[in-house]
Formats: structure tokens, C-alpha cells, sequence
């Protein structure tokens, strides 16, 4: 018996398929977040983040 896989990749924030979604992970408070998004939903992350990450210090890499 054959099986066939199919993974579809999609945008966690517009819920649009994507084959150029990627997952992105983000640590707040002590918590790791994943989301899965498309270039486009990702440079919105960004932006909106901009303001904190201006103003902020790293502490390393997230694990």
C-alpha cells in the first residue's frame, strides 16, 4: 500500500494558505510562542513590535 503525505502550510493570523509561511518564535515573560506566518502577516509582527524592540536589551538567544 502507497501513502501520500500533503502538507499544507498556513498563515495562523489570516488563516490563508501559504507556501512561503515559516514558524517564528517568540519568548515574553518567561513563555515561548510559536505562530506560523507568511511574509506578509510576519512584517506586520514586526512593526508592531518595532517600538519594543527599539527600546529593549537582548539576553541571549531563545531556546
Amino acid at each position: 500500500m502507497a501513502q501520500k503525505v500533503i502538507t499544507i502550510y498556513t498563515d495562523d493570523l489570516t488563516g490563508e494558505e501559504s507556501s512561503e509561511a515559516a514558524t517564528h518564535t517568540i519568548a515574553l515573560d518567561g513563555v515561548n510562542y510559536e505562530i506560523d506566518l507568511g511574509p506578509d502577516s510576519y512584517d506586520q509582527l514586526l512593526e508592531a513590535m518595532a517600538p519594543f524592540t527599539k527600546a529593549d536589551r537582548k539576553s541571549g538567544k531563545a531556546q
